[in-house]
């Protein structure tokens, strides 16, 4: 029921994780296994005594245990634990609250949020994240330095949707005038203006104006002393150019009315903040970088003699690498006050989702597809003119995209947006329309019989990778069930749709005599970053979608396939993306995050999207997915210890190697320091193996001659597996560490001597213990079974692991020279090595938590003692694994058994960290507030 998520229902919220955070069971908070009180009686009272309000029903109550109790269950899992708000601070909260009148701007928004199919669950998360950024800020505190705070979210995520709401509830809260900076491009500029408003603008108690380019020269009743601020019902927006004639114009239009500027409570909003914001200049310059520069003087009133009543900056960015390393002054756009991370909707689809959680064992979704390096080069070839044939991956991704928009235009889905297809392989103009031509000329030179076949087989290949039971299978936060889902269409009832598709010429958009736009049923083929100006003749070249408004909007579901650069890579929403084709892979991370546009939501085409891309660009967002992970996990940490923004700047990770991936350009980092990472309370499988058999050769002679200078093991609390106790670490280091070969994929053990040196550091000022080492089979250790790999006396099983087959094409697979399994350990192998003295009390009480969670790890190790113990997991696997179905893993197939080892370490997070790391320096003295 939708009232549950009324603000009114906290208090119940509040009583139910008191008692939860006081040891109680669900059962007990719905006095189910209560004798003297019933769940009713209970009620009566709490509503008698006003703890409860009135409309609280046994009905209600029992849906507001369910809702915390998947609440806290979600909480503990790796795959929702960033669907709620983050936030530090060092700074007082105003008392403002969820304004409620039904006129007030907030709750106009939120209908039309409610209309637009937001869910009563995204709803609430959006107005509680709302509300603790308003909070944060100043309100009529003339004379007090601006509030700045950062917001993190996720690239498509619904940035956007949080500013809107931002603005409707401070409006109703007596700020009146709301800076947005858009970026560098217009039409983004111009595309995120005419969302505010539609969002805004609502009639209500409210009156909205926009404020269009404000300068010196701005028009009557666009200049400051025409507008009404002070006890006014007038709300002003302006949403500017991050460029130096318009932040220009926006400073001295403040500075116009010195009567007028007293009056105003104003937030500005950098949208997409680590752009251009940024200081590119030497931190130890007097000079900033110009955009810097205007906005700092925008944020401050450097050159007015009257400062607002109120002035906040809010940053939000779904990268902010460079934000948190570039710089810390007070008069620096650093987040001093607050720190955030937006909440994420159940119904995104982001990084973690697509490309999976590799450190955490979660592969995410099945919707990438392999571009071989032998088709890079017929990409740059064909580029440039030297080649006519596309390659068969791209001829995947245009057949694939005519199936999806056949798919949507069936009447089972009945899709009436937009449908499209990115192609995003080159920055330069001449190459894109190179890529257009040599598109239209497949599609001319290619019988309509020859690319019908083609398509049937990339449909049937494509939809038995990757169905509806899949998705809840790789996402089971997503609040639809499989049941719920728009499915494939069977391929003989879309076949006349495809072959229409294709029969139609695909062509650029057509103009009519008036100028206007004429969409066809065939595929509009757009270049976003064309010359001259987007128009050739009687055709638009430009993406411009058609507006659903209008009286001659297409019958069936419109088609585009999207060529283009600069203007793809950030900020652009491209609708219905169900193939994308990328080859761009900067090594800037700020960067290539940005360029995911498909990342977002997909309602009502949640199977149908797959993204074409290299192997070493989806290594890149695997290790992209991690880092922002980790990223959110730190700031939860940095909150649990109190921390403020003003004394500790949130740690980003470095990439291991440099030159791979950069996490933003170097004149964005230049307060940036070397600082320590924690690498405890972490576990790092081993997933990826060479083919190479003298390889998987050395790795076994390696281990085998390691497991013989350790000391004599027992067997295991679960008999699967033997245990050798307080192996030196010196000894795991010589012997076995830096002695075995890693595939350049396995990101940690690749760079092991960066670990071994983090450990040596920590061991002592950590107080770890000696290494346990677990070597875990398949099947009971049998000391007479000569079949089993003999380690000691004992036969330990192999383990079947088998390949993950995340193509549709396996020729592609066949051609990589490593294979990866995926997951390697089972979380129960992390407790394998509870002590001989305590076997008889955990088979006891814990006989079976031998398939416990990750979670309950850590607890666990510390019941018997070894919190401080270091554990090192080793299984021999075999060479021939086989999986129990080959729909989404291959058999392994190799020469020799690999070997795979584990490495966990625990974890206090409360203490020094040991390893590469970048953290802005701050000097926490320019922070101290004067004294009164």
């Amino acid at each position: 029921m939708n009232e549950i998520y009324s603000h009114t229902h906290d208090v119940v919220r509040t009583y139910i994780v008191n008692r939860r955070r006081n040891n109680a069971d669900w059962e007990s908070i719905l006095f189910e296994d209560n004798e003297a009180y019933t769940l009713d009686q209970f009620l009566d009272i709490k509503k008698m005594s006003g703890d409860f309000p009135n409309d609280v029903t046994k009905e209600t109550f029992i849906q507001i245990v369910e809702e915390q109790k998947e609440e806290e269950q979600e909480a503990e899992s790796i795959k929702v634990a960033d669907e709620h708000t983050v936030m530090l601070s060092n700074t007082e909260e105003n008392d403002v609250r969820v304004p409620t009148h039904p006129d007030s701007s907030w709750q106009l928004y939120k209908a039309k949020l409610q209309r637009n199919g937001f869910t009563d669950e995204s709803i609430y998360n959006l107005e509680q994240s709302t509300l603790q950024i308003l909070r944060k800020l100043n309100r009529n505190t003339s004379g007090m330095e601006p509030k700045k705070g950062l917001m993190v979210g996720h690239v498509q995520s619904g940035k956007t949707a949080s500013m809107a709401a931002l603005m409707a509830m401070a409006a109703d809260w007596g700020w009146n005038y709301f800076v947005v900076l858009s970026g560098m491009i217009e039409n983004l500029r111009s595309q995120t203006e005419t969302r505010l408003w539609g969002d805004l603008n609502n009639g209500g108690n409210l009156n909205w104006k926009i404020i269009k380019n404000p300068s010196k020269q701005s028009e009557n009743g666009q200049r400051l002393q025409d507008l009404h601020f002070k006890e006014s019902s007038e709300r002003y927006l302006t949403v500017a150019l991050k460029n130096k004639g318009r932040l220009e114009g926006l400073n001295q239009w403040l500075a116009e009315d010195e009567n007028k500027i007293k009056d105003l409570n104003m937030i500005i909003i950098d949208d997409e903040a680590d752009q251009a914001s940024i200081n590119t200049k030497n931190v130890n310059s007097s000079e900033r970088a110009t955009i810097n520069r205007l906005v700092v003087d925008l944020v401050e009133g450097t050159n007015r003699g009257t400062q607002p009543r109120s002035t906040n900056f809010i940053s939000y960015t779904a990268t902010p690498y460079s934000n948190f390393l570039n710089e810390s002054t007070p008069e620096s756009l650093y987040p001093s006050h607050f720190i955030g991370a937006l909440p994420t909707a159940k119904e995104y689809f982001g990084p973690k989702e697509i490309f999976g959680l590799e450190e955490e064992g979660y592969d995410g979704m099945n919707i990438v597809r392999t571009i071989g390096d032998d088709e890079v080069d017929e990409v740059k070839e064909m580029q440039e003119g030297k080649k006519t044939n596309l390659p068969v991956s791209l001829k995947r991704s245009l057949a694939w995209f005519i199936c999806s928009t056949a798919s949507m235009r069936h009447p089972s889905i009945n899709y009436k947006k937009p449908v499209s297809m990115l192609i995003h392989t080159s920055q330069l103009q001449a190459h894109h329309d190179e890529m257009a031509n040599q598109i239209g000329s497949w599609f001319k030179n290619q019988s309509t019989k020859e690319i019908v076949t083609f398509c049937r087989k990339v449909y049937e290949e494509e939809t038995a990778a990757f169905t509806p039971d899949d998705l809840k299978r790789s996402v089971p936060k997503y609040p639809k069930d499989a049941s719920q889902l728009n499915d494939y269409p069977p391929f003989d009832e879309i076949k006349e749709e495809v072959t229409a598709l294709i029969e139609h010429e695909v062509s650029h958009i057509m103009m009519g005599e008036e100028g206007d736009l004429q969409y066809h049923e065939g595929m509009h083929l757009c270049i976003d970053n064309c010359s001259k100006n987007g128009i050739i003749d009687d055709f638009h070249i430009r993406l411009s979608y058609p507006d659903p408004k209008d009286k001659n909007y297409p019958e069936k579901t419109p088609a585009f396939i999207i060529i283009g650069g600069s203007t793809l890579s950030r900020g652009l929403t491209i609708e219905g993306l169900v193939s994308t084709y990328f080859l761009r892979g900067p090594n800037a991370s700020d960067t290539l995050m940005q360029m995911g546009r498909w990342f977002g939501y997909r309602k009502g085409y949640e199977v149908f999207p797959r993204v074409w891309m290299t192997g070493e660009t989806q290594d890149k967002f695997s290790f992209l997915s991690n880092l922002e992970w980790e990223l959110r996990r730190e700031l939860e940490d940095f909150k649990a210890s109190g921390k403020k923004p003003s004394e500790y700047g949130p740690r980003v990770k470095n990439s291991p190697k440099v030159s791979w991936l950069r996490i933003t350009s170097a004149n964005r980092m230049q307060s940036a320091q070397a600082v320590d990472l924690d690498f405890s309370g972490t576990s790092n499988q081993l997933i990826h193996y060479h083919k190479d058999p003298q390889i998987l050769e050395h790795n076994l002679e390696v281990t085998e001659d390691f497991l013989k200078q350790c000391p004599e093991p027992y067997k295991s609390v679960f008999g699967t597996s033997i245990v050798f106790e307080q192996v030196d670490f010196n000894l795991i280091r010589d012997y076995l560490l830096k002695r075995m070969t890693f595939h350049e994929r396995s990101t940690v053990f690749n760079h092991i001597d960066q670990f071994c040196e983090w450990f040596e550091k920590a061991e002592d000022e950590m107080k770890f213990k000696p290494w346990n080492v677990v070597v875990s089979g398949a099947g009971k250790v049998d000391v007479n079974d000569n079949s089993n790999w003999n380690i000691h006396g004992y036969h330990v099983g192999k383990v079947n692991r088998s390949a993950k087959r995340k193509d549709g094409d396996d020729e592609i697979r066949e051609k990589m020279d490593h294979v990866n399994i995926g997951v390697l350990r089972a979380p129960g192998d992390l407790i394998a090595d509870i002590p001989q003295d305590s076997i008889k009390e955990f088979k006891a009480e814990d006989k079976s938590l031998k398939d416990i969670g990750i979670k309950n790890i850590s607890s666990l190790r510390e019941k018997y003692g070894l919190d401080a113990t270091p554990q090192l997991l080793i299984y021999r696997i075999n060479k021939k694994s086989s999986p129990a179905s080959e729909k989404h893993r291959a058999p392994l197939d190799l020469e020799v058994d690999p070997i795979g080892i584990c490495l966990f370490v625990p974890g206090d997070r409360k203490k020094g960290a040991k390893a590469k790391a970048l953290q802005i320096k701050i000097d926490p003295e320019q922070f101290y507030e004067p004294e009164e």
